[in-house]
């Protein structure tokens, strides 16, 4: 694992979430969401940054130039994100209340009140909108190969949403393929399958993150969802822990013939080598 250098970046803090690199072929960009304070460092704000990755010539670490920020708006509770061009993306806000009694109602009934935004940019003014709703804790975010789906994790709802673009850029519920556990990111692979980290006791993964030093661990779990083009596709259980050696795993992404796993809390990587079909 390499230190990757961020040049030009304005702010103090960085505070990473999902990311989304865009397809070979177009323009290299790395966009992230942040959980960072505005420039008075005083209040937290949501945020999409936008990073040019740029590859030295000696085959080094690359280096991330800071090049804008998305703010405001519909960009309330940001999640994940996906970029589907150097000027679009699609982010998800996992709850429709920032703060207060309500949000907690909406946890703790797993209102289906969550969303998609779709944001893009017309000449150097950004907007954003509602593409897509009716979910229940949406998580991961991502792209089918051509663009033209878009796959949401519904994460209590035990069940990935699977979307056509409209040409409007919102988005049109085709089916959901329920996976029987609690989805956090997803990842295209270059066979059009899905990638999953995922925690099969919701429950014990809050307890983690609230009380870690009481509930020092949660249980890890990978999926594979085979083909996402069909509601019933067949759904591939590469991985199940308890926890207790690699904590609430949260990505995972398919690296030659490896498996990389991160989590939410822990400092480290699993590289997983025979998961990968």
């Amino acid at each position: 694992m390499t230190v990757c250098p961020i040049t030009n970046y304005p702010f103090k803090h960085f505070h990473p979430h999902g990311l989304s690199l865009l397809p070979a072929g177009l323009k290299q960009q790395l966009f992230v969401v942040n959980h960072r304070a505005d420039r008075s460092n005083k209040v937290r704000e949501e945020a999409v940054d936008i990073f040019d990755v740029e590859y030295s010539a000696d085959g080094s670490a690359p280096s991330f130039s800071y090049v804008e920020s998305i703010t405001g708006g519909l960009l309330e509770t940001l999640n994940d994100v996906v970029a589907v061009s150097p000027t679009e993306f699609y982010a998800t806000n996992w709850l429709y209340y920032k703060k207060g009694f309500m949000r907690e109602i909406e946890t703790l009934t797993q209102r289906p009140w969550s969303y998609v935004v779709f944001c893009g940019k017309t000449g150097d003014k950004w907007s954003c909108k509602q593409a897509a709703g009716n979910i229940k804790m949406a998580n991961g975010i991502s792209a089918s190969l051509d663009g033209k789906l878009i796959y949401v994790s519904a994460l209590v709802e035990k069940a990935v949403h699977v979307f056509e673009r409209n040409s409007d850029n919102t988005l049109r519920f085709k089916h959901k393929i329920f996976v029987d556990t609690g989805c956090d990111n997803l990842f295209t692979a270059e066979d059009g399958s899905v990638y999953s980290a995922c925690h099969p006791k919701l429950l014990s993964v809050m307890m983690n993150l609230q009380h870690p030093k009481t509930f020092p661990y949660a249980p890890s779990q990978v999926l594979r969802i085979v083909d996402p083009l069909n509601p019933k596709s067949k759904v591939e259980k590469l991985l199940m822990h308890n926890g207790s050696k690699f904590s609430a795993s949260s990505a995972a992404v398919p690296f030659g013939d490896s498996v990389l796993v991160g989590a939410v809390l822990q400092p480290a990587m699993l590289a997983c080598d025979g998961l990968k079909p």
